[in-house]
């Protein structure tokens, strides 16, 4: 199976610090990769240089073999990248309709958005209901249902998702992890990073363990399940993400 991102050395720097320190991974399509650790690992950073949000000191990012490290952030969501960012940053002024649409603003086939629009509310029924609605009267859950369904009216190729449970009660939680389980049946490439481990070893295939900027370990999910230990280790870090 070929690799949809191939990240090589990859170091991301804000001033004095080093936030990403040298990551190289590759992650296969349709494959889910569950990144992992405590609070200022890097993981969020690393998702963010992914998605030309933040630049790389150094390192390249390939998506399908393209080079797309340097590349603004606009280009590299045309190429097929798309960041669901944690606190999801919907835009609150704009209705829900109007938010699913932005996620579609590259994109020239109106009858494939006007398609796609409505499968987001088939999938993410609240958000039909209230289509007409400013995005800021949705609770937090609905809100990272419209941040997800934004996201894919791009017709990403490869989705990455930030801390998607964040300040989601138990139910919510379980309806975006729905969404994501259901997204990784369709043969959707996700990289997530989540502070919940348990819930995102559920639905990933593999894992990695960000401390300090590093990848401090890699294993198949199912493995990791089974090794508590390791997963302790992994939350003892105190830089800024």
């Amino acid at each position: 199976m070929r690799n949809m991102l191939e990240l090589k050395e990859v170091c991301v720097e804000y001033g004095a610090t080093r936030a990403v320190r040298s990551v190289t991974l590759n992650v296969s399509s349709t494959a889910t990769v569950a990144v992992l650790g405590s609070n200022g690992a890097g993981k969020s950073s690393l998702l963010s240089s992914i998605a030309g949000q933040v630049s790389t000191r150094s390192g390249t990012c390939a998506l399908d073999g393209d080079i797309i490290t340097g590349c603004a952030a606009d280009e590299i969501a045309r190429k097929g990248v798309s960041l669901v960012p944690e606190g999801r940053n919907i835009f609150k002024t704009l209705t829900v309709e109007e938010n699913l649409r932005v996620g579609a603003a590259s994109r020239n086939d109106k009858s494939g958005v006007q398609s796609d629009l409505a499968e987001m509310y088939k999938r993410f029924p609240v958000l039909f209901k209230y289509r007409a609605y400013k995005a800021d009267l949705l609770s937090g859950g609905e809100q990272q249902q419209l941040a997800i369904g934004r996201a894919l009216m791009a017709r990403p190729r490869v989705l990455l998702l930030d801390e998607p449970s964040l300040g989601l009660s138990p139910v919510m939680m379980d309806r975006v992890y729905q969404t994501i389980s259901d997204l990784k049946e369709l043969g959707m490439t996700i990289v997530l990073v989540e502070q919940f481990a348990e819930r995102a070893l559920e639905v990933a295939d593999w894992a990695i363990i960000m401390k300090q900027g590093s990848i401090v370990a890699e294993h198949p999910a199912s493995e990791l399940k089974s090794k508590p230990e390791i997963l302790e280790s992994a939350y003892f870090s105190g830089e800024a993400n």
